[in-house]
């Protein structure tokens, strides 16, 4: 993730600085030490260019407060915020995999259930990739499709 005018990328919850997300870092009360409300963009913890957190005090958090101050403050002259590695089959991806490991796992149990043999985490992940590859098969798209490119990206995933 790199930052440009930081008004798409959240200061808590997102990994903008490549170290994970800050409130898994600080926790709740980071947010009080440092100063910064809780669901700010990275922008709006910037003012007149400069970093406007505090903690410089706090044993606690004074490592935390020396690395976003090390960071390079967003302006709006460094145009947008670049999200790598995301792009517009993520959602549908994440979708069809949500549903396919609920059904997975609800074949398993079931199986269980009715003293069929148990499958090891590795098969199952197996099991959940091959149906993700035939259920992306399976779609009927003329070119050009904005599904187009489904495949390749789960590929790109699960090599």
């Amino acid at each position: 993730m790199e930052v440009g005018d930081g008004k798409s990328i959240h200061f808590w919850f997102d990994n903008w600085m490549g170290n994970g997300r800050l409130i898994d870092i600080a926790g709740a009360v980071g947010t009080t030490y440092l100063g910064v409300r809780r669901h700010p963009m990275v922008s709006e913890a910037v003012v007149h260019g400069d970093w406007s957190i505090r903690g410089k005090r706090s044993r606690r958090f004074h490592h935390l407060y020396e690395s976003i101050l090390a960071k390079e403050a967003p302006s709006n002259n460094k145009g947008g915020d670049i999200r790598m590695g995301h792009n517009g089959m993520d959602p549908i991806l994440d979708k069809l995999l949500f549903q396919t490991v609920v059904y997975q796992l609800w074949r398993e149990r079931n199986g269980r259930c009715h003293h069929q043999a148990w499958t090891n985490s590795d098969q199952l992940r197996r099991l959940i990739d091959k149906a993700m590859r035939n259920r992306i098969f399976s779609l009927k798209y003329h070119h050009p499709h904005k599904l187009a490119g489904l495949l390749q990206c789960w590929l790109q995933l699960n090599p």
